[in-house]
């Protein structure tokens, strides 16, 4: 599905992109909440979020602006798709093979909720240096293994 629209700006200076009503609940019906966001072919995982007052939107930070680079925000030209990915998110390769590696880290990790899952990868993932992306899926899994399962705690 296409849609034609725009990036904005809420007066807390997080970026969104609006999706009319009717094309939001199609969105919905047709992929569901977890989507796949294509601009100039690059492509992020999103969330269709419902807003009371604006319909629908999707939030955007600004390393996903960065990412997609965006130049102009007045003429946005998005392709969707249903996320089909196993985390509905993308993994960095070293926490793959930490997964890999690692069979009852991984099946204690696949026990968490996605939310859970996909906060616990983009943590991983935004660190800049491998040696730091290996280090937080390390601990992770270890702390997962000694039976935390609360987020915060997980992150420590």
């Amino acid at each position: 599905m296409k849609l034609n629209t725009t990036l904005e700006k809420t007066s807390s200076n997080y970026y969104y992109i609006p999706i009319p009503f009717d094309f939001g609940e199609k969105l919905l019906a047709q992929y569901g909440k977890r989507i796949i966001c294509e601009y100039k072919n690059q492509q992020i995982h999103s969330a269709i979020q419902k807003s009371n007052q604006a319909g629908y939107y999707i939030m955007v930070g600004k390393a996903t602006l960065r990412k997609l680079g965006v130049s102009n925000p007045n003429a946005l030209e998005l392709t969707f798709f249903k996320d089909e990915s196993k985390y509905q998110m993308e993994i960095c390769e070293e926490m793959s093979t930490i997964l890999e590696q690692d069979i009852k880290g991984k099946e204690r990790f696949e026990a968490l909720s996605k939310g859970k899952q996909r906060s616990l990868l983009h943590h991983v993932n935004k660190a800049k240096r491998i040696e730091t992306r290996i280090n937080r899926g390390l601990r992770i899994l270890e702390n997962l293994k000694f039976g935390s399962t609360d987020l915060k705690e997980l992150l420590r």
